[in-house]
């Protein structure tokens, strides 16, 4: 992961402390296929009203390949992974990136879902 900023202060591992007037802007490339992960922004204004004006984005670089999603094939409808958010198409009542477990509530994880 990189970090970009007009000027910045490490508060420690992870954090960062970014000043008035500038912003921060960060990449994580370095995810050699697709996978869950988190990303945590948390922000910490210094006067009480300042949190309303904070603006996050986010941005995917590019389609993910559709060869990385590992879809379960009973529990998704094809092979291919939606090239935006790299999660398959589950059947019916199955979660999960790679629609492999039921979803909550729910059992008997197969070929036609989960009831």
């Amino acid at each position: 992961m990189e970090l970009w900023c007009q000027s910045f202060e490490l508060d420690g591992i992870g954090f960062v402390r970014v000043p008035e007037g500038a912003y921060l802007e960060f990449y994580i490339d370095n995810i050699p296929f697709s996978m869950e992960y988190d990303v945590l922004i948390r922000y910490e204004p210094q006067l009480p009203d300042h949190w309303e004006k904070a603006t996050i984005n986010v941005y995917r670089p590019g389609q993910i390949p559709p060869s990385t999603c590992q879809c379960d094939p009973q529990g998704s409808l094809s092979s291919v992974c939606d090239p935006n958010g790299g999660h398959c198409q589950c059947r019916p009542n199955v979660v999960g990136r790679r629609c492999d477990k039921c979803a909550p509530g729910t059992f008997g994880f197969g070929p036609t879902g989960c009831k």
